[in-house]
């Protein structure tokens, strides 16, 4: 499993998953339940299912990435 979090809006999150054929029809239920217990509500949560992420220059996968700008 190969997964990127991208925080889109401080209350929304897209799970980006890669994962093996034969897991892809009960891998996104899965995460979606376990992201709902670790941020709780109100938050809106995307999974969506993929077969390339998205690497640095470097080929590195960030697993986490905010579009949230900073104010203050």
């Amino acid at each position: 499993l190969e997964h990127v979090l991208v925080q889109e809006a401080p209350d929304w999150i897209v799970a980006h998953l890669n994962v093996r054929d034969d897991h892809r029809a009960t891998t996104p239920d899965m995460v979606e339940r376990a992201l709902r217990e670790l941020f709780g509500e109100p938050i809106r949560l995307d999974v969506r299912l993929t077969t390339e992420l998205e690497r640095g220059r470097t080929g590195k996968l960030r697993c986490i990435v905010s579009r949230v700008s900073r104010v203050g």
